[in-house]
């Protein structure tokens, strides 16, 4: 559902679905990352670190941030400060 909110440009909603797959899905399922990188692209852009935070969860700082460079995504000196406000994400 969230793949169909990201494609039609709906990213709010899109967010929202994301975050509650993730926490359906409690680690066995894992998203596409252009879906993940297309939310947290967002969220960055609202200046939402709350949800960059939530979806990130379960995973270490180092893993975003190459997730996010191999994407594309330029790693600034605001987004290492949001993810590393947890020891382990």
């Amino acid at each position: 559902m969230a793949m169909g909110y990201m494609e039609h440009d709906q990213l709010p909603k899109a967010v929202e679905m994301l975050k509650r797959a993730l926490l359906a899905a409690r680690g066995s399922w894992k998203p596409l990352p252009i879906l993940v990188n297309a939310c947290l692209g967002y969220l960055e852009g609202q200046a939402d670190a709350g949800d960059m935070k939530e979806l990130t969860t379960g995973k270490s700082v180092g893993d975003v941030l190459d997730q996010m460079k191999m994407n594309g995504f330029a790693v600034d000196e605001e987004t290492q400060k949001i993810l590393a406000t947890r020891p382990s994400l």
